[in-house]
């Protein structure tokens, strides 16, 4: 079954931070990977715009205006 992607609405660098959740995933425009919001470990996309530093509990984006986020 092909769930349709629900984006959310978001504003790049937003000071309180992005959306995050166990369906919450991050999609790279550049690379077009799909990222989990919060991974068991580290994770990142193809390009590496996006990086989720599980550990360090940290989100990178290095071109905020080249991903989505959606459930």
């Amino acid at each position: 079954m092909n769930k349709k992607k629900k984006y959310i609405d978001f504003e790049p660098n937003q000071r309180k931070g992005y959306p995050a959740g166990k369906s919450i995933f991050y999609e790279c425009s550049i690379c077009g990977d799909v990222v989990e919001s919060r991974p068991e470990h580290f994770a990142e996309c193809q390009c590496q715009n996006i990086t989720v530093d599980t550990a360090g509990g940290r989100l990178t984006i290095t071109y905020p205006e080249k991903f989505k986020i959606f459930k």
